[in-house]
């Protein structure tokens, strides 16, 4: 399902659908860390483990995010 919404009927706004990954705060900044490391698991493990021991969730789906994307 693609939900769109027009605004002024000029801008439209893509809020679901192939490609579009929601991510919450925690989620996005374990997945900066990993594009910061491009990809490379083993650097960015380590940054992933101490910033993310209280939300591991995060992290995961983030590295699942990553993968997707940059298959």
């Amino acid at each position: 399902m693609v939900i769109y919404q027009v605004i002024r009927c000029i801008l439209v706004k893509i809020f679901s659908g192939p490609g579009i990954y929601y991510l919450d705060r925690n989620e996005y900044a374990a997945f900066k860390i990993l594009k910061i490391n491009k990809g490379d698991l083993d650097k960015a493990m380590l940054q992933l483990k101490m910033q993310f021991k209280q939300n591991p969730e995060a992290a995961k789906k983030a590295i699942e995010v990553y993968k997707e994307i940059f298959k």
